[in-house]
C-alpha cells in the first residue's frame, strides 16, 4: 500500500535528448517506474521549438506511452514556451493530467498568461491540474506571490503550489 496518492518522476529533456531511442525503450522504462508505485510522470525542459523530434508529436507519443502503462502525465511547461505551443501540445496528447508552471527556474508567473493558458489546457483536458512553484522568488517577489495566490481570478484555475528546489 501506497504511503502518498501521487508518486511522481521528472524526466527531462533538455539534458537527455536521446534518453530513449525508441517507443519500445520509453515503454519499458515507464513500465519499471510502475513497477516501483510510480503513478505520474513529468516531461521537463522540453525543447519545443527545435529540433522538430520535440514538438507535438513527441509530446503526444510520450503521453500515449505512459497512457498504455497507466500513468499520468504531466508537463513542466515555463510560461516562456508560450500558450499557442501549449495549446498544440495539449490537444495533440491523448493523455495529460496536469501542468506545472515554474515561478523561476527557468519560468516566471505572468498571472494573466498562465490563466489563459488553463483555460486553453482545459479545452482539450477539461480535468487537467494546474500548478505554479515559487522558486527563486525575493522576499518581496514572494509577498506579491501570496497575495496573488488569495485572489479569486487565480484561485479559480489554479490547483495548487508545488514546492522546488530554490523555495524560501
Amino acid at each position: 500500500h501506497a504511503r502518498w496518492a501521487l508518486r511522481g518522476h521528472q524526466l527531462t529533456m533538455a539534458h537527455h535528448p536521446l534518453m530513449f531511442r525508441s517507443s519500445v525503450q520509453l515503454t519499458q522504462f515507464l513500465r519499471d517506474l510502475a513497477t516501483f508505485v510510480t503513478n505520474q510522470v513529468e516531461l521537463a525542459h522540453i525543447p519545443v521549438s527545435s529540433p522538430p523530434e520535440y514538438g507535438s508529436s513527441a509530446l503526444a507519443n510520450f503521453s500515449r506511452v505512459a497512457d498504455a502503462v497507466g500513468l499520468n502525465v504531466s508537463l513542466w511547461w515555463p510560461s516562456s514556451l508560450g500558450n499557442d505551443a501549449l495549446d498544440a501540445a495539449a490537444r495533440a496528447m491523448p493523455r495529460l493530467n496536469s501542468v506545472f508552471f515554474p515561478g523561476g527556474d527557468g519560468g516566471s508567473l505572468v498571472w494573466p498568461q498562465l490563466a489563459s493558458a488553463a483555460r486553453l489546457l482545459r479545452r482539450s483536458h477539461p480535468s487537467a491540474s494546474v500548478w505554479v512553484s515559487a522558486q527563486e522568488l525575493s522576499a518581496d517577489q514572494l509577498d506579491s506571490f501570496f497575495v496573488a495566490l488569495s485572489r479569486p481570478n487565480v484561485s479559480n484555475w489554479l490547483t495548487g503550489v508545488v514546492y522546488g528546489p530554490h523555495t524560501r
